[in-house]
């Protein structure tokens, strides 16, 4: 499930193609990005709306005709590069308010001429033009994806310092042109069975490797706390540093008696560990009959992967979660407590297409990307008042949760658990009932004193129930607190349309009250979509995730590993 995160091939020059996808210049030397690019930058795409590419060939590339045809483009940077804002521009309408907001704060611009500019169009040229202005002398780095020949056409590119060429806008001609943005070479197979993964890499993305025998039946047993060291071992192999943990604060994730049930699979000579699963049982919502499962994750060694190892445990752990009473659902990945929300965009398309092979729909629409951000309170741009209110009808405070207020708000979030299936939320809001810190913990945003949206916010190592189960903030270094459960009433047209005022709100209430506190940052986890609150706000985007949910056990238990 965790493959080993990219390697970097050498570095492109101009004139490489990928087969067909070219660097005409680079005078920036910006080319291969990785070069360029650390954790947390953002790589802002902006890309034309414009007809879906060749009907005829709809269905046959994983694109539908309603779908955006540069998606294939910003999902193929992302499985590269987490921090990728994707966002389109309307020929007629120009280069707006909210592309300048984002071009501010990127460190690198892409910028998607689509063709040549038909009979009284404006040039998407001249609209990239603005772009590079907007960002100034300092800004971004700016580069120009042309999807034509820019040779035969009337179309000027020479003003900008770094153009890639594609002959079109088809899905595999996007994913070259990732490819060849970030310095990894195509290459011809050379055989019939590298034909055979290439044919598997267009469909699921790259193998990690062929397997050296045939997928064999592993034993898989349960995990002991005694297997710990082997665990610890393998979670800093297979996940990249950032998620890298203390081997205490992993223990104190996994040993969740009641909640956990985790699987291994082990050497038959010395016993070692050689995969890792983790799952975990949560309760849906305040009536305590319907519970949620959680494939938390999948680790394999890498001299076993491609073995059957992967699949043993995927399938045992799906077996158990299944045969609970009660189980209506399963994410794959964790909420409470937090290991991976989902799978992380650094693992690419190698961890995406073994689990689509297994039935998850990690590639179409039941998946949902997920986020989680940083702030430092120092880049914060505040809100005014008179924006929220006038966003909500004028009537919206922000305050910190009265003893009083508690009820209303465990109405709120259970409502909004049925509504939205969040898992995890109410047993949070809950385990506060009867404490000293439901003031200090929970923030509230009342419409005429009825709660139409709440938060909780914790100090990492403070001893909170919340803080306990979400160790990520804590790995940012002291003086980082943390803000998870956000909940948004969505019963009201009224309400939806002013969601992201209300969440700007309850932001600035949660910068407020760490900063009270002693905080310098704070760290939001699990927003679905969120970045036209969040970048204008001053966040940066800390980790990037593909969600997704098995409705009805539908799952696959075959297949090779």
């Amino acid at each position: 499930m965790l493959p080993a995160p990219h390697t970097v091939a050498p570095s492109s020059r101009p004139g490489a193609t990928h087969p067909s996808a070219k660097l005409l210049r680079d005078h920036q030397d910006c080319v291969p990005l990785r070069r360029i690019l650390s954790d947390g930058d953002l790589i802002v795409l902006l890309s034309p709306v414009v007809a879906p590419w060749s009907s005829s060939r709809s269905g046959s590339d994983g694109q539908s005709l309603t779908s955006d045809p540069f998606e294939p483009f910003g999902l193929a940077l992302a499985d590269r590069h987490p921090w990728v804002r994707h966002v389109a521009y309307n020929k007629t309408a120009g280069i707006t308010g909210t592309h300048a907001a984002f071009i501010k704060r990127a460190r690198v611009v892409i910028f998607v001429i689509s063709g040549p500019p038909a009979p009284n169009d404006p040039p998407q040229a001249e609209l990239a033009e603005i772009c590079r202005a907007l960002g100034g002398e300092a800004g971004p780095r700016h580069i120009v994806l042309a999807c034509f020949d820019v040779r035969s056409s009337t179309v000027q590119v020479t003003p900008f310092d770094t153009v890639v060429q594609i002959p079109d806008y088809s899905p595999a001609e996007l994913r070259a042109a990732a490819s060849l943005l970030f310095g990894e070479p195509e290459r011809e197979p050379e055989s019939d069975v590298e034909m055979e993964y290439e044919r598997e890499r267009e469909v699921y993305g790259n193998p990690v490797r062929a397997p050296s025998e045939p997928p064999r039946s592993w034993p898989v047993e349960p995990w002991s706390p005694t297997d710990l060291p082997d665990v610890h071992a393998l979670w800093h192999a297979c996940l990249p540093p950032k998620f890298h943990l203390e081997k205490r604060i992993l223990a104190s994730l996994l040993n969740r008696d009641g909640y956990a049930m985790h699987y291994v699979v082990r050497d038959p000579a010395t016993r070692a560990v050689l995969g890792f699963c983790a799952t975990y049982l949560t309760y849906a919502d305040a009536g305590g009959e319907r519970l949620l499962g959680s494939l938390a994750l999948i680790l394999v060694r890498e001299s076993h992967r491609g073995r059957g190892v992967g699949l043993c445990l995927h399938n045992e752990a799906l077996r158990r979660l299944k045969r609970v009473r009660g189980v209506a659902r399963i994410q794959l990945g964790s909420t409470f407590p937090r290991l991976l929300y989902g799978i992380p965009a650094e693992l690419g398309t190698s961890a995406t297409g073994w689990l689509a092979r297994r039935g998850w729909d990690v590639l179409g629409r039941g998946a949902r990307h997920v986020s989680d951000w940083v702030l430092e309170f120092a880049d914060f741009t505040h809100r005014r008042p008179d924006d929220v209110s006038s966003a909500a009808g004028g009537r919206l405070a922000f305050r910190a949760c009265a003893p009083a207020d508690l009820d209303l708000v465990l109405d709120l979030v259970d409502r909004e658990c049925v509504r939205r299936d969040t898992m995890g939320w109410f047993d949070q809001y809950a385990r506060l009932a009867g404490s000293l810190s439901v003031e200090e913990d929970i923030l509230v945003g009342l419409e005429d004193g009825r709660v139409v949206a709440c938060a909780l916010v914790y100090l990492p190592g403070s001893g909170s129930p919340v803080g306990e189960d979400l160790p990520w903030a804590g790995q940012l270094g002291a003086g980082v607190g943390g803000v998870t459960c956000v909940c948004i009433a969505g019963e009201t047209a009224d309400l939806v349309r002013a969601r992201d005022s209300i969440m700007a709100g309850l932001l600035d209430a949660s910068v407020k009250s760490l900063a009270r506190r002693g905080m310098r940052a704070m760290f939001v986890d699990g927003v679905r979509e969120g970045e036209d609150v969040f970048y204008p706000l001053g966040f940066k985007k800390w980790a990037a995730y593909r969600e997704a949910w098995a409705e009805g056990m539908s799952m696959k238990e075959n297949g090779a590993a």
